[in-house]
């Protein structure tokens, strides 16, 4: 039997999408617009990973407190 563990890292919106629990979104699995998928995967590889998942959080929540 296999065991997939669900990834515990990175925002809520991140891990719902991450449909396969890979731990990377992509623009597959991604819910928003592609432009919104570029902003986000900032390197380019056409994966959201955690570390972007939480910059792109992070700088959300901080745009709405203002």
């Amino acid at each position: 039997t296999v065991v997939q563990s669900i990834p515990t890292r990175g925002p809520l919106w991140f891990r719902k999408m991450d449909v396969n629990n890979d731990g990377d979104v992509s623009e597959r699995e991604f819910l928003g617009s592609k432009e919104d998928f570029k902003k986000i995967d900032t390197d380019g590889d056409g994966l959201i990973s955690v570390e972007e998942a939480e910059k792109a959080d992070a700088w959300f929540r901080d745009k709405m407190k203002k």
